[in-house]
C-alpha cells in the first residue's frame, strides 16, 4: 500500500500510461499523488513541438521550459483526475531529469514512483530508457517501470 506517489510525466504516450496506473494505485490506497516535470536545462526534449505555440515564440529559453513544463503537468493533472476521485499535486523542476526524479522522491517522502520505460528525449534510440533506468536502480522507494 502507498502514501505518496511520485508520477514523472513529459507527456510522451508512455508517460501518460505510467500516469494512468499511478492514478488508479493512487485512488486505491488514497494515496498522495505528486506529478512532475522535469525540463531539461538546455533546451526543450524532442517530440514536445506540440507544447510551442506562438506565445512561447519570444520568450527566454529557461522561462520556455518552465511554461511547456507546467503546461504539461497541468494536461497530466486533468487525465489523472478524469473520472478518479484524487487531486495530484504538481512541480516543474528543470534539471537533469534523473537527478530532478530522485531528489523529488528523496525530498518528498515518497514510497512509490511510477513512471514510463521510455519518454520524449533526445536520442531516444540510443539512450533508449537511459532515465527510468537511472530512476530504478538509484530510487530510495519501490520503481514501477510502465512499458
Amino acid at each position: 500500500m502507498f502514501r505518496h506517489i511520485l508520477c514523472p510525466v513529459d507527456g510522451s504516450p508512455q508517460s501518460n500510461r505510467a500516469l494512468e496506473l499511478a492514478a488508479d494505485l493512487a485512488e486505491r490506497d488514497r494515496a498522495k499523488l505528486t506529478l512532475l516535470h522535469v525540463g531539461h536545462s538546455t533546451s526543450p526534449p524532442e517530440g514536445l513541438e506540440s507544447y510551442l505555440s506562438l506565445e512561447f515564440k519570444n520568450t527566454p529559453q529557461f522561462a520556455t521550459q518552465d511554461l511547456i513544463g507546467q503546461r504539461i503537468v497541468e494536461e497530466a493533472a486533468a487525465l489523472a483526475q478524469h473520472g478518479r476521485k484524487i487531486v495530484p499535486e504538481v512541480a516543474v523542476d528543470r534539471g537533469d531529469p534523473a537527478e530532478g526524479v530522485l531528489a523529488m522522491a528523496k525530498r518528498g517522502q515518497v514510497d512509490g514512483i511510477v513512471l514510463g520505460r521510455r519518454g520524449h528525449g533526445r536520442l531516444a534510440g540510443l539512450l533508449l530508457g537511459s532515465v527510468s533506468s537511472k530512476v530504478a536502480q538509484l530510487a530510495p522507494c519501490t520503481t514501477i517501470l510502465v512499458p
